[in-house]
């Protein structure tokens, strides 16, 4: 009897590791939609890293971060409550470093996008666009560490 409870348990253990696991799963795939691609702001933001002041440049950052804001704020409104439920544990703190951190935190990161928008093409945009870059592969570092702490790979 001892013997099929064992293995019983062995054949469940997966499955209640999974549903025990939901939320960190959860938030670390969710997570993982607010990272930059180079295809993406990430690539324009470089662009203008190394002195691109053409107009369309801009334009076109401001075209796609306009269409990624709807998304981008469910996804933090989501993940900040994932963060309460996971309170207390690495992956609510981890989590709370990528919404929140002043530096590469998604917000903050969006903040300084916007500005460089706004501003348009200056003499600032080149040294901006540097620093909200460096920002970005800090927060795309973090990221990966979330899913790493997640799924152990």
């Amino acid at each position: 009897m001892a013997e099929s409870e064992s293995a019983v348990i062995a054949l469940l253990r997966p499955f209640v590791d999974a549903w025990a696991q939901r939320n960190e799963r959860k938030a670390a795939a969710q997570a993982g939609q607010l990272m930059f691609w180079g295809d993406g702001m990430l690539g324009l933001l470089k662009n203008i890293a190394k002195g691109d002041k053409e107009k369309k440049t801009f334009v076109e950052l401001k075209k796609k971060f306009r269409s990624s804001q709807e998304k981008v704020n469910q996804t933090l409104v989501d993940l900040a409550m994932l963060r309460g439920k996971l309170a207390g544990s690495k992956v609510s703190r981890q989590l709370d470093s990528i919404l929140t951190d002043y530096q590469y935190g998604k917000s903050m990161i969006r903040s300084r996008i916007e500005e460089i928008i706004e501003f348009g093409p200056t003499q600032d945009s080149r040294e901006r666009a540097n620093d909200v870059c460096r920002n970005i592969e800090i927060l795309n570092s973090e990221l990966e560490r979330l899913y790493r702490g997640v799924y152990g790979k």
